[in-house]
């Protein structure tokens, strides 16, 4: 049985991305080295990475691409880790955090070479916004930002009052 496709739901991303082509649902047997499922920004950079080394690969969306979170995400694009970078250095030391700060890093410059190197028209802009909900998270924020100009050297976040 084929599941029905679910409709793409309202979002920025929805209302600004180009238009996707829908494929049909795959109904006979594929070979590949490698198979990918799910069609947001992981799913979509591995897939990516893999062909580049050679590898077949097939990626299964279930339904759009970009329709779960990746689609949802507010296109925020700014270096880090879910846990914070503060987490990661109290938990393994501050040698090991850089090393994961550098990644993230990395990371935000390689979405900039993908667009420049696909040719991908988007209106992208690096960076986001946390906002402080009480004077004591504000204080916070403002550490974070010397600690991060200090040890890691990041000089890009901005405390706005």
């Amino acid at each position: 049985m084929i599941a029905k496709q679910q409709p793409h739901p309202k979002s920025y991303y929805f209302a600004s991305a180009n238009r996707q082509t829908e494929y049909s649902a795959v109904e006979s047997s594929n070979h590949c080295d490698v198979c990918v499922i799910g069609g947001g920004v992981t799913g979509l950079s591995t897939a990516l990475h893999l062909s580049e080394k050679g590898y077949s690969v097939s990626l299964l969306e279930k339904n759009l691409i970009g329709w779960g979170a990746s689609g949802r995400n507010g296109g925020q694009i700014w270096p880090d880790v879910a846990w914070g970078i503060d987490i990661i250095e109290k938990k393994y030391g501050l040698s090991f955090a850089k090393q994961i700060w550098d990644i993230s890093l990395n990371a935000v410059k390689l979405i900039d070479q993908r667009i420049e190197e696909f040719n991908i028209d988007c209106d992208k802009k690096n960076g986001g916004i946390t906002a402080a909900t009480s004077s004591s998270k504000m204080k916070e924020y403002e550490q974070e930002a010397i600690y991060k100009s200090k040890i890691y050297g990041y000089e890009n976040l901005h405390i706005l009052d």
